[in-house]
């Protein structure tokens, strides 16, 4: 059932790329909390989330899923201007006090008023996954089949093909 979390192939509708890309975050915290290992289910949850459903998603509209790589490309540029915002405000590249810096919210605040390469950074990052979540989650599919198969509204589940 949810292999389409998973599989590269195929393509998916609004509706499944809606479950495919929401569910896991309301799953991983579960699992992670009551697992040894809980870092290996987040990054199980990267997968669906950040690979999976949006190559089947531009699938769904006709598009290589290539396209993702761009798309992730784009995260991880943002996260190193970010992060460049971090080390330029640390004490001697400090990296033991970054991490205490990132996990107190009023630092973090801090560092988007007083650090512009942070807020920058973050600012990108949000302003990419708000945009392909607003592309994935309103734009219609192919009607019927294309290259990357048949069409999912049109199989009886919905969602995926």
């Amino acid at each position: 059932m949810f292999d389409f979390l998973f599989n590269l192939e195929g393509r998916i509708s609004r509706k499944g790329y809606l479950l495919g890309y929401l569910l896991p975050y309301f799953l991983v915290p579960l699992v992670s909390a009551s697992l040894p290992f809980g870092s290996l289910a987040g990054f199980l949850y990267l997968w669906p989330s950040f690979v999976a459903v949006p190559i089947k998603r531009f699938h769904d509209m006709g598009v290589s899923g290539w396209y993702q790589m761009g798309v992730i490309v784009l995260l991880f540029l943002a996260g190193l201007v970010s992060f460049q915002g971090v080390v330029d405000r640390l004490p001697q590249n400090d990296f033991d006090a970054m991490w205490e810096m990132l996990n107190d919210p009023a630092v973090v605040s801090r560092l988007m008023e007083e650090a512009p390469r942070f807020a920058l950074g973050q600012g990108l990052l949000y302003l990419v996954l708000i945009a392909q979540f607003f592309l994935f989650a309103l734009k219609p599919g192919d009607r019927g089949r294309n290259r990357y198969g048949n069409d999912p509204l049109n199989d009886g589940r919905g969602f995926a093909d």
